[in-house]
């Protein structure tokens, strides 16, 4: 076979290649924000979502590496180098080529916090599919796409292709969500939504993905340069109504201030750096968009959550306000109960909720705001670290998902369970968890893009093309920013902000090119339709172009085997977890099969365990042979322990375990009594601010006959009382336990007070008992009567 034979095929493998590489990022463009569960078939929402993300962005690497194979300048006498040596990243002066380095350095920083984390397994593939989109393997995707666009697109006629498909898939999102407006969900659980989330499963991310799509959608027809040119123009007017229409729909107000900004932004750049005719063409699709908003809007049916309206919007400011005050107010949270004299200045308390006004502001994002500061200072964790990973939490963070088992630790007293994964602030998040250096590193590429944006705006030589897209990609990075001050990033927008980010990277590196093309400076290297060349290099088979395609080869093989063992048989799993779902109503048994089924195929999401625990233990109450029962709940625990074992910080799991040794112990089995004990006391220190389960955990102590320590959880669920909720049951607690102890005025006082947070509970039928008890003690027989009959009427 001849070297120019050889040369020839290899050069049109290579464009094959390329044209395959741009295909995927336009494909995860599309498919990734379109991908959902619809009903019911998969466990988790956003599943399909990842599983696209990662095909494509696994499928990238092999092409990459592939192509670098026979890239590979093999005789030295044809031109020494590597093969890396086409994709011309010397920075040279350029922002955006050392914009591409500093995301580097954020990977770097990224995979440093990886394993610096105390749960590297975890925060390598992430907790489950109902939070990821965090975790390393999905960044690397996000910043694998992102890399692929700014390295390699390089012609208008990519550009072209890349905003088409992110109108595309804007205009099918919105008509999705403009229909479960108005009644009509073939495919989802989204009919007659007061906040519609269209295929991306909640309003906010919806907002997030049209904030950025909205200016992207205006560049696009502005910019396209079609024959029919007025057309273009009506139609993109149209588009963009659609995505106002549906952006008013799913009514999150920080989506809608986003959006304004992104409008604005595109507005002011317009009217500074283009022609008077391109902006006054902007202007006018900017209106004909805002008309088809206000005609969608106003059609009869669909109903639009009360408290979203524009006449709302006046409130966000003072809200905002309210909550940054909140925050830097580094006041007290948690009161201390050590005193015994304390308890009957506690009982008093006849208001609950909580005592600061300034924190109901946004919802909870202001305490979410107050905690993510406390820990970007203490660095606290669930369990003790020495000083010197302390300190360099500081520098890369707790670790990807790992804000999750912090957060607990710093919250604001709750009166509920749920806790939260995210810091309700994009910059806030990353500080959280990868530290200082992955901060830095992405308001260093922050501040690149936007010197590489104003080297190209501000010469007078740039195309009129280049420039409204490049006014496009940072008019929706500027709305990105200010919606993201106080929103949750999800996988459908990460991933077009890191195109966006890549596309603006790439339009200023076209530029140059151009420019320099026209100076003689530099060779153009834009290729027929957007590809990119390839250099005709001597190919000859010999031993190291064979161990180039050898590890091309592997590349191939490590990334079919991590796309099955973490998408496919995961997804193959939620499809297994689904059933049982279906199942648990009609027959627990089929429903258990199931969940065990799909453990075997997704063994790192704990929800299956969860539920399967839950099957086992709702079995054994339905036993009637103690030692049937006994066989079930075992069965429960080795279920949980699995889980254990891959995350000792799962909270619910903790939970469920003390409560299975909690049942196993009121079942006859005493030998579960220590178990039992501290299982409740982990699952105290993992949630302390948390006031059902310090009730519950003080409870359980006290009836497992630990009763310092059930005094000393008991205090802890009546401190946060005053924010939250009356906690009979924990009063309750503080009395049974001080009674065993035989402090009978603090016994009498936590009863009595137990009784006025609530006179018709169970809890208060027990604290009855326990005065009567008192009574007996002190002599009182009539007292004594008077409780057992208040018991006895309440059935305790």
């Amino acid at each position: 076979m001849s070297t120019r034979y050889v040369t020839r095929n290899t050069v049109r493998l290579r464009a094959s290649l390329a044209i395959g590489i741009e295909g995927l990022w336009l494909a995860g463009l599309v498919l990734v924000p379109l991908a959902f569960r619809g009903r019911e078939w998969v466990a988790f929402f956003s599943q399909p979502k990842f599983v696209v993300l990662h095909g494509v962005a696994l499928s990238i690497v092999v092409l990459w590496a592939l192509e670098l194979a026979l890239s590979a300048r093999i005789n030295r006498r044809d031109g020494a180098g590597s093969v890396f040596a086409s994709l011309d990243l010397w920075p040279d002066g350029r922002p955006q080529r050392w914009a591409i380095i500093a995301v580097g350095a954020f990977g770097v920083a990224f995979l440093a916090s990886t394993l610096l984390s105390p749960l590297p397994s975890v925060s390598t593939w992430g907790r489950d599919f109902g939070d990821q989109g965090y975790e390393l393997y999905s960044t690397l995707s996000y910043l694998v796409i992102f890399g692929a666009i700014a390295l390699r697109l390089r012609s208008r006629k990519q550009v072209e292709r890349l905003l088409t498909a992110v109108v595309v898939t804007s205009t099918l999102v919105s008509v999705y969500a403009i229909t479960q407006h108005f009644g009509w969900d073939p495919i989802g659980r989204g009919p007659d939504s007061q906040r519609v989330f269209s295929s991306l499963g909640n309003p906010l991310s919806l907002g997030a993905l049209l904030v950025m799509t909205v200016p992207l959608t205006l560049a696009w027809g502005v910019a396209t340069g079609h024959r029919w040119r007025t057309q273009i123009l009506a139609v993109t007017a149209v588009l963009i109504g659609l995505q106002l229409a549906a952006l008013w729909f799913a009514g999150g107000r920080g989506p809608w201030i986003g959006a304004t900004v992104a409008l604005l932004a595109f507005a002011l750049l317009a009217g500074v750096w283009t022609s008077r005719q391109t902006g006054l063409r902007a202007l006018a699709v900017g209106l004909g968009g805002a008309i088809t908003m206000i005609v969608i809007a106003n059609i009869p049916g669909g109903q639009l959550d009360p408290g979203r309206g524009l006449g709302n919007l006046r409130d966000v400011f003072s809200e905002t306000r309210n909550a940054l005050l909140f925050m830097f107010d580094r006041g007290p949270v948690l009161a201390e109960i050590t005193e015994a004299a304390m308890l009957e200045e506690l009982g008093s308390i006849d208001e609950f909720g909580p005592a600061n006004a300034r924190s109901t502001a946004l919802t909870n994002r202001a305490h979410i705001g107050r905690a993510s500061l406390d820990l970007a200072w203490s660095r606290d964790r669930p369990v003790p670290e020495s000083s010197l990973v302390r300190g360099l939490r500081v520098l890369f963070g707790f670790g990807p998902d790992m804000f999750f088992y912090s957060y607990p630790l710093a919250a604001r007293p709750l009166d509920n369970i749920e806790t939260v994964s995210h810091a309700h602030d994009y910059a806030l998040q990353v500080l959280m968890e990868q530290g200082i250096a992955g901060l830095v590193t992405i308001l260093v590429t922050a501040a690149l893009l936007l010197l590489a944006a104003w080297r190209v705006l501000r010469s007078r030589n740039s195309e009129a093309w280049v420039t409204i897209v490049l006014i496009g990609t940072l008019a929706a990075l500027t709305g990105r920013v200010a919606d993201q001050f106080t929103g949750v990033a999800r996988v459908s927008d990460l991933l077009l902000f890191w195109a966006v980010t890549g596309l603006l990277i790439a339009v200023a590196e076209i530029n140059d090119g151009r420019l320099s093309s026209e100076s003689g400076s530099a060779r153009t290297v834009a290729g027929r339709g957007g590809r990119l060349p390839t250099p005709r290099v001597r190919i000859r088979f010999g031993a190291r172009q064979a161990a180039y395609l050898a590890g091309a080869g592997v590349v191939a093989i490590l990334a079919l085997v991590i796309f099955v063992q973490r998408d496919l048989n995961p997804l193959r799993g939620g499809m297994q977890a689904a059933n049982g779902f279906e199942q648990k109503a009609v027959s627990g048994a089929a429903a258990l099969r199931s969940f065990e089924r799909a453990i075997d195929l997704a063994p790192n999401v704990e929800r299956y365990y969860l539920e399967a625990a839950a099957l086992y233990s709702a079995a054994a109450g339905q036993r009637s042979e103690p030692q049937e029962a006994e066989e079930l709940l075992l069965a429960a625990r080795d279920q949980l322990l699995a889980y254990e074992a891959r995350d000792p910080f799962a909270w619910q799991t903790q939970l469920d375990l003390a409560a299975v040794a909690a049942a196993l112990v009121a079942n006859g089995n005493s030998e579960f009594t220590a178990e039992t004990v501290g299982r409740y006391r982990n699952v105290s220190a993992l949630m302390p601010a948390f006031a059902p389960i310090q009730t519950m955990a003080a409870r359980q102590v006290v009836i497992a006959g630990d009763y310092r320590l059930g005094i000393t959880i008991a205090n802890l669920a009546i401190s946060l009382e005053a924010e939250t909720a009356p906690s009979p049951g924990a009063w309750w607690a503080r009395g049974e336990a001080a009674y065993q102890l035989d402090r009978m005025e603090e016994a009498r006082i936590a009863f009595e007070t137990a009784i006025s947070r609530a006179p018709d509970s169970a809890h208060a039928a027990a604290s009855h008992r326990g005065l009567a008890f008192i009574a007996e003690i002190a002599g009182d027989g009539e007292a004594a009567a008077e409780h057992h009959a208040r018991a006895d009427e309440l059935g305790g």
